[in-house]
């Protein structure tokens, strides 16, 4: 299905999200941490030191949910890896592919959910152009297999 060392044409991955998520929580952690060790130093109010741990760590929680975590496309098919999966396809396996944009708390407001022949339906967070191609993944994905 796909050659044994594909150049990639696109990469999705919630990875750097959930770092972004994790890094802010801790520090907002050690923030509040620190109120109660050195209240004189740091004179912040309860409330304003929970409320961000709080939202970062949904975000955190929200994205570690997802069950695909990163895709690859290449140009004979892609590889779908996340929690328990870690599937390779080819376009031709695909039945649909839509464009989702809609506001979605804690994640990327822009998605592709693809529809497979296997009754699966994949979704992958973001809508990446390739500089290479001058195409976005969703642009892509219906040139390859005249869905959409």
């Amino acid at each position: 299905m796909l050659k044994t060392n594909p150049s990639t044409l696109f990469t999705l991955s919630l990875s750097p999200l959930i770092l972004t998520y994790l890094v802010v929580a801790l520090v907002c952690l050690l923030i509040g941490t620190l109120r109660f060790v050195l209240p004189s130093i740091v004179p912040i109010g309860l409330l304003v030191t929970i409320l961000p741990v709080a939202v970062f760590a949904a975000g955190l929680v929200a994205c570690w949910a997802q069950p695909i975590r990163s895709a690859q496309f290449y140009e004979d098919g892609f590889r779908i890896v996340g929690r328990g999966l870690d599937r390779d396809l080819s376009y031709s396996d695909i039945t649909r592919a839509s464009l989702v944009n809609e506001p979605t708390p804690f994640l990327p407001h822009r998605r592709i959910s693809i529809n497979t022949n296997q009754n699966d339906t994949l979704v992958v967070w973001g809508n990446p152009t390739s500089s290479k191609l001058g195409l976005d993944l969703y642009s892509w994905l219906s040139s390859k297999t005249a869905h959409g």
